[in-house]
């Protein structure tokens, strides 16, 4: 199985030898695709274009048909819906709660620019207590299925403010 993501191009070669000319028949899920050509293209794929790919090639004489076949299986990329937003500023001692959506993921990753994967994964972030460590950008990144590539949403800026103390 040929595993694609939507938007890839797509293209199959079928080889033959013998008497020709040859006729080419491309199917997809038993429905005419592709034209009398050896190869078959697609330059932008869609999930509808996952299934199991048949070539019939006739030859001139009157032989039997030959067949191949290819399964291919088309994923469809992550996409952020939802940016990371929420509380900042947030006073020092105060939570952190920050939120995200995507769709089409395996896994949604939060992160700390500088620091690098936090411990915490899914649509929300929470932190308790917040110390002025916890200042900075934070970002989520949407983990693609295969052959698709992850996806990093922004950067959202938690800003920690310290309270006035009566000295």
């Amino acid at each position: 199985t040929d595993v694609k993501c939507e938007g890839q191009a797509i293209s199959y070669t079928t080889g033959v030898s013998g008497d020709g000319p040859f006729t080419y028949t491309w199917l997809l899920n038993g429905s005419s695709v592709g034209t009398n050509s050896a190869t078959y293209t697609k330059t932008s794929v869609l999930t509808a274009d996952s299934g199991r790919y048949i070539v019939t090639i006739q030859g001139s004489m009157a032989c039997p048909a030959l067949r191949d076949t290819i399964d291919i299986d088309v994923n469809k990329a992550p996409q952020i819906v939802t940016q990371p937003n929420g509380s900042s500023p947030v006073c020092l001692g105060n939570n952190i709660i920050l939120t995200a959506a995507a769709v089409n993921q395996t896994a949604l990753e939060w992160h700390k620019q500088g620091v690098g994967s936090l411990t915490q994964s899914g649509t929300s972030y929470t932190s308790s207590g917040s110390t002025t460590a916890d200042a900075g950008n934070y970002f989520v990144i949407a983990r693609a299925q295969p052959a698709c590539s992850d996806v990093t949403s922004s950067l959202f800026n938690v800003v920690i403010n310290i309270p006035a103390i009566i000295a």
